[in-house]
């Protein structure tokens, strides 16, 4: 069984005013060539297709047209990452049934995870003759775990993680039902985070968190497992075979030095599979330079179609510093150009001691109750009662008070009014 494995294209994302068609025009191109030269039996996109869950006409016809180049040489599996509409791919998915006439559509969308009894295990068959048996697991929404897979009551309460365990549980089950050590091999998919990844930086933060990881641990054992959700191409931690495809091209400047690729694996039943990364060109590189006009300018022959952040160092405010810059680098996409000048520099001033330091908070209460005229008896218990809550604050704990106390601070209020 021969499968390839990419991941999170991102579609229609942009870098500032800079927009990546280009690039994702270069590196599909290069997936489509990989996957003529590989043939393999089946093609997985492990989520976040698009950058948008409304993704443009133009972004939508790229995609498309890559996927259906792609089917021509095997089925194509797609998961609905954190940045697809899951909604959008039931539609295509449904759209590709009308068109299939009952026969096996060429692409297969995959909107929700589905219980194992419910079509949430996916059958194909090799040029070999083994059953490849897949278990898809697009981005979770901790909403829709307990609607789809009926989880029950007492573990309504249970955490993300915990809920995406009962999934996982769920689909190992199922992969494992009738399953044929000669004739099988078992495939997961899926788009989270796994605790223990490195992350680009780029991914949205709300869902890399420790609160929507998963844990290896709770994987099924399988012969490959292909996520997606995580930018930096890596293998999986842990002891389960598998790896984060990672995106195709630097997302942002926080991937500039990551090197791109695809996942190229061959399994057979009842052996270990054999996983292999081919290197993309990762389209454009992000370039960030540093320096004075004249340093600048020594790396114009360098640069060529890269886009570029800059950082320019001057002793003086220089007027058009944009279009110096940008003619400089004629071929490149400026994605920002900053002027790090030597005169607007805001100077750290020491504290000398030689002003008047600021009076304590004890001081400053006591001068208040002073000037509200409030009687001398009141202001040492309203003091001893000030600095048992400015104490209680500093150690971060509860002050508590009886409530003589607590009359005696009312008649102190009643006194100042």
């Amino acid at each position: 069984m021969r499968l390839l494995h990419v991941s999170d294209w991102h579609l229609g994302a942009t870098l500032g005013r800079v927009r990546r068609r280009p690039d994702h025009e270069r590196v599909l191109g290069e997936i489509v060539a990989v996957c003529a030269d590989f043939s393999p039996d089946l093609v997985l996109h492990t989520g976040d297709l698009f950058d948008h869950p409304r993704p443009a006409t133009e972004d939508l016809s790229l995609g498309i047209e890559t996927l259906r180049r792609l089917s021509e040489r095997a089925p194509v599996v797609v998961l609905a990452g954190n940045h697809d509409s899951a909604a959008l791919f039931g539609i295509f998915d449904r759209l590709l049934d009308l068109g299939s006439g009952g026969k096996a559509k060429p692409v297969r969308f995959i909107p929700k995870a589905r219980p194992a009894a419910k079509g949430g295990i996916v059958d194909f068959t090799s040029s070999d003759g083994e059953r490849i048996r897949l278990a898809p697991v697009p981005f979770i929404h901790p909403n829709t775990l307990m609607e789809v897979f009926g989880v029950p009551p007492e573990r309504w309460k249970a955490d993300y993680t915990d809920q995406v365990r009962y999934v996982e549980e769920n689909l190992g089950a199922g992969l494992s039902e009738g399953y044929d050590p000669s004739r099988d091999v078992l495939l997961f998919a899926a788009h989270l985070h796994v605790g223990g990844a490195t992350f680009s930086g780029s991914e949205r933060p709300l869902h890399i968190t420790d609160t929507f990881a998963t844990r290896t641990e709770h994987l099924p054992q399988v012969s490959y497992a292909a996520f997606g959700h995580i930018h930096k191409p890596q293998s999986l931690p842990g002891t389960v075979p598998g790896e984060y495809a990672g995106s195709p091209i630097a997302i942002d400047f926080g991937e500039r030095d990551e090197v791109k690729s695809v996942v190229c694996v061959e399994a057979s039943p009842g052996a270990a599979a054999s996983i292999e990364r081919v290197e993309l060109s990762g389209g454009r590189p992000l370039v960030r330079l540093e320096g004075s006009l004249g340093e600048l300018e020594r790396h114009r022959h360098e640069v060529g179609d890269a886009i570029l952040q800059v950082i320019c160092c001057t002793d003086e405010h220089v007027p058009q510093l944009a279009d110096q810059v940008t003619e400089l680098f004629p071929e490149a996409d400026i994605y920002d150009i900053a002027e790090r000048c030597s005169a607007a520099l805001v100077e750290v001033v020491t504290d000398t001691g030689e002003a008047d330091a600021e009076p304590p908070l004890g001081d400053l209460f006591r001068e208040y109750l002073a000037t509200e005229e409030t009687p001398a008896p009141a202001v040492d218990r309203a003091m001893r009662v000030f600095d048992d809550l400015l104490g209680a604050a500093e150690a971060e704990t509860e002050a508590a008070f009886d409530e003589e106390v607590l009359f005696d601070l009312a008649t102190v209020g009643k006194a100042a009014s």
